[in-house]
């Protein structure tokens, strides 16, 4: 996958299965940026500093595909010429754009395509609700839902929603598993913004806060 986020959580999914970053898999340098439009294809050899995870005729899963942004897809065909591989890509046209780009990314155009349209998943869970009215090209319901299979609460102000961080940051669950509560922002600067929230409960003194875009 693009992102280590998508890395962890398919590993937890599928222990017996071998999963990597797309940087890993091809071997690419740790700082090199699968984003950038400034590379030329012709110097895979000075950015590949470790030996490629493929061999010749190998099938590729790669999932979070709707990420994929047009200079990686170009990357990842080069090494599908190369290697004769097999490639399948799994995702989403109606979640995240590539990183720094306003087109839907190629994949959804340049290959033969399958689409799934029945929804798999419990349909009275609140969060799919509103998620599907997004996907719809509608709006939010903006009426609070709370079930035994999923809650959505709206908050007017601001203090209600640090309130309820404030209650799961200083939970016992929060303690025994960092991954039990997790905020979703859209933007660096609204990830930057809840961290400094979470870190001011979790610390006493004053310290620079990391920046998680999800």
């Amino acid at each position: 996958s693009p992102t280590h986020r998508a890395n962890a959580v398919t590993k937890q999914m599928n222990p017996g299965v071998e999963v990597f970053t797309l940087h890993k898999l091809f071997g690419l340098s740790p700082d090199f940026d699968l984003d950038s439009i400034n590379y030329d294809l012709k110097n895979l050899d000075f950015i590949s500093t470790n030996k490629p995870k493929i061999k010749a005729g190998d099938t590729l899963i790669i999932d979070e595909s709707s990420m994929i942004s047009d200079s990686l897809y170009k990357l990842i065909n080069t090494f599908k010429k190369e290697y004769n591989l097999n490639v399948i890509f799994v995702g989403d046209i109606a979640q995240l754009k590539p990183v720094k780009q306003e087109n839907k990314s190629k994949v959804f155009n340049d290959v033969t395509t399958i689409k799934l349209t029945k929804v798999e998943r419990t349909g009275d869970n609140p969060i799919l609700a509103e998620s599907t009215n997004l996907r719809n090209n509608e709006d939010f319901t903006y009426e609070s839902k709370n079930q035994e299979k999923g809650s959505v609460v709206y908050y007017n102000k601001e203090a209600g929603a640090v309130n309820v961080i404030n209650k799961f940051v200083n939970s016992e669950d929060f303690k025994l598993d960092k991954s039990y509560f997790k905020i979703l922002s859209g933007t660096n600067a609204e990830a930057d913004r809840f961290n400094k929230i979470v870190r001011s409960q979790l610390f006493t003194t004053s310290i620079s806060p990391a920046i998680v875009s999800a």
